[in-house]
């Protein structure tokens, strides 16, 4: 066996320490891992470094929750959940469950499990029902009203087969479409508790009586379901203010998000290092944590803009921790 002197050995050791640190710069700066066993469910107060995701856990599933793990984000939430006028629910474009069956990708199946699986960095995985420009909320309504929410009802049914198959225990309310009588969307929350769900969050687009209302209802009749409140800081939402929700939702933590830089169009997109000051200053008046949106754009445009997933995890736990 060839020896190497020890002289020789200390500026091998030099070098590698220097090309190390080269390498980790751009991560580290931007912010280290979270701890992730720290208590996420008990405390208004809670840190959570969250990222909104759509079509990659569904095509392309085995890298992206492999890169999500490895993240340093604590909160996956899968967006979106479609409710059609015949209770079928879509993942995006394509249906996944219909008539209380799951018919979707098998990839797809216990889609939770493999974010939770450890080493992971998530230990919260949320699954969002609605987005702008569509009628999932009135269609929910319709149902409602039609056939109640008992266990014979198809938003029963299907919600519970969406539950069983993808074991992700919590949803989000991004309700961009429905603002009128409260009652039905309240009732679908509370069907939701019913089938096994455990949390469930809201993500307003703007601020309305309705969701003040819905919070109000289930801290009376299911308290500790919902624990979370999500609002957009960018695009048409923009014009939030932290200190209002915080004021409005006053038992559980508010979590603003931003947009990750895309193209050049993007005119309220934002880059890591930006979004530090940004998220600093949502902190420093009531904010608990926030959230990037989104996971689509990141991989699309990580060539261009040569900003990863960590880097935008990065901003959110800098800014929090």
């Amino acid at each position: 066996m060839k020896t190497i002197s020890f002289r020789n050995f200390s500026v091998i050791i030099v070098l590698l320490v220097i090309i190390s640190t080269m390498s980790c710069t751009k991560t580290v700066e931007l912010g280290s891992p979270v701890d992730n066993n720290s208590n996420f469910t008990t405390q208004s107060t809670r840190f959570n470094s969250a990222i909104w995701g759509g079509g990659p856990y569904y095509d392309n599933t085995i890298p992206t929750v492999d890169s999500i793990r490895n993240s340093n984000f604590t909160t996956a939430i899968l967006w979106s959940i479609h409710v059609n006028a015949n209770g079928d629910l879509s993942y995006n474009n394509t249906t996944i469950v219909q008539n209380g069956q799951y018919i979707g990708n098998s990839n797809f199946i216990n889609i939770g499990g493999q974010l939770l699986q450890a080493p992971t960095t998530i230990n919260r995985v949320e699954m969002s029902i609605g987005s702008g420009g569509v009628k999932d909320f009135t269609n929910i309504v319709n149902l409602v009203q039609q056939q109640g929410v008992t266990s014979t009802s198809i938003l029963y049914k299907n919600f519970s087969a969406l539950l069983k198959a993808t074991n992700v225990t919590i949803v989000d309310f991004d309700n961009e479409d429905y603002f009128h009588e409260d009652t039905p969307v309240i009732s679908f929350a509370q069907m939701l508790s019913a089938v096994g769900y455990q949390h469930l969050t809201i993500s307003p687009f703007f601020k309305d009586q309705l969701w003040i209302d819905l919070y109000n209802e289930l801290m009376k009749t299911n308290h500790g379901f919902m624990d979370g409140v999500y609002f957009q800081v960018y695009g048409g939402g923009m014009p939030n203010v932290v200190q209002d929700f915080v004021h409005d939702f006053t038992t559980i933590p508010i979590w603003p998000g931003l947009w990750c830089k895309g193209d050049s169009s993007s005119l309220t997109c934002n880059t890591p290092i930006e979004m530090i000051a940004q998220f600093t200053k949502y902190k420093d008046v009531g904010a608990q944590g926030g959230f990037i949106y989104l996971l689509d754009d990141i991989l699309k445009y990580e060539f261009q803009t040569h900003y990863s997933i960590k880097d935008y995890a990065g901003a959110v736990n800098k800014a929090f921790n």
